[in-house]
């Protein structure tokens, strides 16, 4: 460490003119928009994807780079940007569920109002309420070290701050914020640091120990989760579930080939981890839509407390949900599959354990939630699917795909 401090050292006046560049930018930054300012901030003003030039969080992200870093994650992370996601080219407002609004000036609203309460609470150095604050980690970060340089550190990133503290040989326990607070201890405490600035410290650590390697799973994972977060569902309260009946026929032959005439299109490579958590965030919202249509379903005979949502605690039993029939005795044992489709062809993978939970299991149903994502979706219950064995429906070994056909059933 003697020699790490001793090389810095050496560097020290390189790093100080760096830092006078970035204060004068951070000086810019803060003209600009005062603490005073903030709550009246527009919602034209505050986002990335308008104005980049001039806008709150492209200064904050861009120009004000070198001072602390926190690129690398979605643009959610402000918690309303303006601009499109991997699934959707339109450009508009997205915000996350956590921000839930009808409008994205109620949801800007509440980003606004959780600024203000972060800049209170960073003057006052209530950490507590700092962590709990909803607005992101990274960007929390980049707002207290902006506004307030001496006393939070330009780190932001938890796999840096763990990185820095192992070592340094100190605890890695809790969130990012009780993590920065223990650099920033570290620094005060050590009397070969306490008189360096919090970005000399900052410059040193990195400079010492160099940044933390970080595959690109991890990447790819960090920035998928944040892409996920963008999928608006509407608040379950909102939510009117109908059960709907579909009968199923027999698939419809393909259409031959043709020979010459256009090309095949090369097919787009497939993202499995972005696909995964895609299905896993519809997936549980497919069940939670399901567990509240069977709880008003049995509400009228007073068994309500008789549904359980099972797989929250154990995804091992081949079924998602545990209701029953009216009389409250025989039980229903429920799969939930889930999609953004309308009603249509039904297309699904299932687990060898759901495919022979299906046929052990006398009321097993599998429940397809179609427009998953709207107000109003539809709810398929498809009883014993997979006995006895019925020609309409394709089961492809793959884990399994399903495959059916369905149409409305009119009687």
């Amino acid at each position: 460490m003697k020699q790490k401090i001793e090389d810095f050292k050496a560097k020290m006046p390189g790093f100080r003119a760096d830092w006078e560049e970035m204060e004068k930018l951070t000086n810019e930054f803060l003209d600009k928009f005062p603490i005073s300012s903030i709550p009246d901030l527009p919602l034209e003003n505050y986002v990335i994807g308008k104005r980049e030039n001039d806008n709150f969080c492209p200064w904050l992200e861009r120009k004000l780079k070198d001072v602390g870093n926190m690129f690398g994650s979605n643009s959610l992370k402000f918690g309303i940007y303006y601009g499109h996601t991997k699934a959707d080219d339109e450009n508009r407002y997205r915000y996350p569920s956590k921000f839930w609004a009808e409008t994205p000036e109620h949801a800007y609203l509440k980003v606004n109002q959780a600024i203000v309460s972060l800049l209170k609470d960073g003057e006052k150095k209530n950490l507590a309420g700092v962590s709990d604050n909803p607005l992101a980690t990274v960007f929390k970060g980049k707002i207290l070290a902006t506004y307030y340089p001496n006393y939070y550190i330009h780190i932001y990133a938890d796999h840096h701050l763990d990185y820095f503290l192992k070592n340094l040989r100190l605890p890695v326990d809790g969130d990012a914020v009780v993590k920065r607070e223990r650099l920033r201890q570290h620094k005060e405490n050590d009397q070969r640091f306490s008189n360096w600035s919090l970005f000399e410290y900052y410059k040193f650590l990195y400079d010492a120990f160099g940044h933390p390697r970080t595959s690109n799973f991890e990447e790819q994972l960090e920035n998928t989760l944040e892409e996920i977060k963008s999928i608006e569902f509407p608040d379950i309260s909102s939510v009117q579930a109908e059960y709907v009946d579909l009968q199923i026929h027999p698939k419809d032959p393909e259409p031959p080939a043709q020979s010459g005439g256009k090309r095949k299109k090369k097919s787009k490579k497939r993202n499995y981890l972005d696909e995964y958590i895609l299905n896993k965030a519809l997936g549980d919202r497919g069940e939670e839509i399901v567990f509240e249509a069977e709880k008003k379903r049995l509400g009228i005979n007073g068994k309500t407390k008789l549904v359980k949502w099972v797989s929250q605690k154990d995804d091992s039993l081949g079924y998602d949900i545990l209701s029953c029939e009216t009389d409250g005795t025989t039980l229903r044992y429920i799969e939930v599959k889930a999609t953004k489709e309308k009603q249509g062809v039904v297309n699904f993978l299932i687990t060898p354990n759901e495919l022979q939970k299906s046929k052990e299991l006398e009321n097993y149903y599998v429940y397809i939630v179609f427009e998953v994502l709207s107000t109003t979706p539809k709810i398929w219950r498809w009883k014993s699917p997979f006995k006895p064995e019925n020609p309409a429906v394709i089961i492809t070994p793959v884990q399994y795909r399903v495959t059916a056909n369905t149409s409305v059933f009119s009687t």
